[in-house]
């Protein structure tokens, strides 16, 4: 452990509470952890600016964005850059997704969309207002959207597509999807994200480590979703947390508490500080 020189953490799920929220102690962690000369990075999902929000006045070096579509600095000098879905393959998504009952959620800029196919409208914004229930009462942030009809949406260049829906459904609609065209992640089971083929945390991870001129070795990454796996791989030491999907933890080199339990945060101060 003493060789580690970059840790990696995922925010949802895995670094943050069900509220999400950092803990105090996480806060107390990383400060310790940068002070020690461990460089941080959160690698998410999120674009840049959301992960600023949610690292705003704790210490991090490094950001793998959208999957690891943007590879930055902490202050948004990019280190790499991978293609967005060209029109053509929004396009395709778009169609395939008419007929399936779930909702396309997607950022422009710092603007984050909301779409469905028209029949499913009045249960979409039905699946909204139980979303934001579900934030109210478990006091995690939530930012509302207009939904939008999906014949209204015009196909362009979008660097990743999120699907909700039920299980069985988000299945369905990922077995049409070509894996050689299309990069097809399950952050959970109701959450489905999809991106261009290549585009990979464990891609940021490559571009930082070639960054920083360190080994693999040098390098413990923590996370609990399937578009986490990559990520694992590409460490030297691989950890999943508690509540990680069944995958994730088959990839592991080791096992974390939930984010219940704030288990990243408490990996990293048993094994790091």
């Amino acid at each position: 452990m003493n060789q580690i020189r970059l840790v990696i953490l995922d925010l949802d799920g895995t670094l943050l509470s069900m509220s999400g929220h950092i803990s105090k102690q996480g806060k107390v962690v990383l400060q310790a952890l940068h002070a020690k000369g461990i460089a941080i990075m959160i690698c998410s999902g999120r674009p840049l600016y959301s992960i600023q929000r949610i690292m705003e006045d704790i210490p991090f070096d490094y950001a793998g964005c959208l999957n690891g579509q943007i590879t930055c600095k902490s202050d948004g000098t990019i280190l790499q850059h991978l293609p967005d879905l060209d029109h053509e393959e929004t396009r395709q998504l778009f169609g395939l997704m008419k007929h399936y009952p779930m909702v396309c959620s997607f950022s422009k800029g710092e603007e984050f969309l909301h779409t469905c196919p028209g029949w499913f409208l009045p249960f979409g914004r039905l699946y909204q207002g139980l979303y934001w229930l579900y934030h109210k009462i478990t006091h995690k942030p939530h930012y509302p959207h207009h939904l939008q009809r999906l014949k209204d949406i015009a196909p362009d260049h979008i660097n990743k597509l999120c699907f909700a829906s039920f299980p069985w459904i988000l299945k369905a609609f990922a077995s049409h999807l070509d894996p050689s065209v299309f990069a097809i992640y399950f952050v959970n089971a109701t959450w489905l994200e999809i991106q261009p083929f290549g585009v990979s945390k464990g891609a940021a991870v490559k571009a930082v480590q070639k960054y920083m001129h360190i080994s693999k070795e040098a390098i413990v990454a923590i996370g609990d979703g399937e578009n986490d796996i990559s990520m694992l791989q590409e460490a030297g030491i691989g950890v999943a947390m508690g509540n990680a999907m069944p995958k994730v933890k088959q990839q592991a080199d080791q096992l974390a508490l939930s984010n219940l339990e704030d288990g990243a945060v408490m990996w990293l101060k048993e094994n790091l500080l």
